[in-house]
């Protein structure tokens, strides 16, 4: 630890902090590694005012104690509501939830986002004294809010029914495989240079459908989801690469249809998000370190990529 710290400044992020937390009662103890690491926090900042994302990202040194504490302070319920409503959707795409429908999996979608804009129209209303006018606003904005939401998950919900069912035993990831029919033999022996774009163009030759599809427009790097006027910033052409190498089957998360899986193959994808704000990544998960490479040389970034072997691990 001491060679380390004295090298790189390591740095955590706050899916750092949402694993540590979900330790319980061993979340002590990797704070107090982190604090032998004098490691720094590594936040990606918001825009002032709209905290929409933005593509750079800021590191501070503050203890890692205090930085846990604020982390927890800033949880909300009706936000993490929301998120796990959202990861229900993904998980079923990779064979979770398999008694769940397309119904129930928007209704609680609906719910949770719902519950969220009534908890900021609330907030508002609360410091409507100190802020004149702003409950007004926010009551505006809710009916927007909601309607362009229920517009937006309406064709959702209608176009999957139409082409799927009611859901209960559906796995996208099966699917698709399916359709492209390429296996470990194919895709885990492509080797450098060009891994992302040999993987591309072996799925246009399996899918009719891909064949005049770029792999940036299969993952809409002009328009970003949230914000439709932009393309994606980098550290989130990581998070879509990595994604979409997952999906095709390249050095795969395995059993993601179990839940515990799912969930660390998802804070994997997001620490491969962040590695584009870092020098140097060392990681012992050989599947993460094929992805991650794959997704960091497609886009011309620097950021070195290093497997560590443990011995007797």
């Amino acid at each position: 630890m001491d060679e380390l710290s004295s090298k790189f400044h390591v740095v955590y992020s706050d899916e750092t902090l949402k694993e540590i937390k979900r330790s319980g009662e061993n979340a002590f103890k990797f704070i107090e590694i982190l604090k032998k690491l004098e490691a720094y926090h590594v936040r990606i900042n918001v825009e002032a005012g709209s905290f929409l994302i933005k593509g750079d990202a800021t590191v501070n040194s503050t203890g890692v104690e205090y930085v846990y504490q604020d982390y927890l302070d800033r949880e909300r319920a009706e936000e993490d509501d929301v998120v796990a409503a959202g990861n229900k959707w993904l998980h079923k795409f990779f064979g979770g939830q398999p008694n769940l429908d397309f119904a129930s999996l928007y209704g609680e979608q609906r719910a949770t986002f719902s519950a969220l804009v009534e908890k900021i129209e609330s907030l508002g209303a609360e410091t409507d004294d100190e802020v004149p006018g702003l409950a007004e606003v926010l009551r505006a904005k809710k009916t927007e809010l909601l309607a362009d939401f229920e517009r937006s998950i309406s064709e959702i919900e209608s176009r999957m029914q139409e082409d799927i069912g009611d859901g209960v035993d559906w796995s996208g990831v099966s699917d698709f495989r399916g359709s492209i029919q390429l296996g470990p033999v194919e895709l885990n022996n492509i080797e450098s240079p060009d891994v992302v774009k040999k993987i591309w163009e072996l799925v246009q030759k399996k899918e009719e459908h891909f064949k005049n599809i770029s792999v940036e427009q299969f993952l809409s790097f002009k328009q970003a989801a949230a914000q439709p006027e932009r393309a994606l910033h980098t550290h989130e052409k990581i998070h879509a690469i990595y994604n979409m190498l997952n999906m095709v089957g390249y050095f795969p998360d395995t059993k993601q249809h179990n839940e515990r899986r799912f969930v660390s193959a998802q804070s994997d994808a997001i620490h491969a998000s962040m590695a584009g704000f870092c020098q140097v990544v060392v990681s012992r998960d050989e599947r993460f370190v094929k992805k991650l490479s794959a997704a960091l040389e497609y886009l011309n970034l620097n950021t070195q990529v290093f497997f560590v072997k443990t011995q007797n691990a």
